[in-house]
């Protein structure tokens, strides 16, 4: 009765199920849909049935039988302001890094562009936002879809070149700011290496991979002043050299 009422675009209705105990994010049999995928071809009210369902708690992650997700099947069928509208749903409530982080794993290139237009960042706060989520997921071993890893890279070679013009022109402030991040990288290392057990490679949490993303989040404005050094390297190297060597090693010396 759910999906019925979802695909006949009738708000009211879809409302008292839901207040009456419906499950927002039941599927259907046949190709495992979500009343969020359904609302994707609502004959009415179809932003309006997204942004309601969404606030009631759908889950924008879930897939299909065809691993889609409601947003993925909208563009699939040519309905991008419906699929504008998921993402903007999605999103609103989150913080950007969240949102940039969700978006950057699913891969779909279209769907991100629509966040990023929906955010509407500062260029360097854009930057820095997707540098720290693209590094949390290589972090985490996430597999990307090859377009938008291609995509990101870009974004930030980019971003490498502009920045090195930047720090030419601009001496003083830019070292400020250099000091400023390397303070930032030692302190989170300290941090690390006096608040975990050096013999439990598995003393890990939510607060440990933070400060390893903060720490990748500077090494990538670090290095485009010390070109010489292997920073880069770092970038991919500090989580395995985090779970493989003892903290001591990485202590002050």
């Amino acid at each position: 009765m759910l999906f019925e009422s979802v695909q006949n675009g009738d708000l009211d209705r879809v409302r008292h199920l839901l207040d009456g105990g419906a499950d927002v994010n039941a599927r259907d049999d046949k190709f495992f849909n979500t009343a969020l995928h359904r609302a994707v071809f609502a004959r009415r009210n179809r932003l309006e049935m997204v942004a309601l369902l969404v606030e009631r708690g759908a889950d924008c992650n879930a897939l299909n039988k065809k691993r889609l997700t409601a947003s993925e099947l909208a563009l699939e069928n040519r309905l991008p302001e419906v699929a504008k509208e998921l993402v903007r749903c999605e999103t609103q409530h989150l913080d950007d890094h969240l949102a940039y982080y969700l978006l950057i794993r699913r891969g779909n290139l279209q769907l991100f562009e629509y966040l990023i237009s929906i955010k509407r960042l500062q260029y360097e706060d854009e930057i820095c936002v997707i540098a720290r989520a693209y590094g949390e997921l290589r972090l985490r071993n996430v597999p990307l879809k090859e377009p938008m890893e291609s995509y990101l890279n870009e974004i930030l070679i980019n971003h490498d070149y502009w920045l090195r013009n930047r720090v030419r022109t601009g001496w003083a402030d830019g070292r400020r700011e250099t000091l400023r991040r390397l303070e930032a990288i030692v302190e989170n290392v300290q941090q690390l290496s006096g608040g975990y057990d050096s013999h439990n490679l598995t003393d890990v949490d939510s607060l440990f991979l933070l400060r390893l993303s903060y720490i990748l989040e500077n090494l990538f404005f670090v290095r485009n002043v010390y070109k010489q050094l292997p920073l880069h390297h770092m970038e991919f190297c500090i989580a395995i050299n985090r779970t493989t060597v003892p903290s001591a090693a990485f202590s002050p010396r």
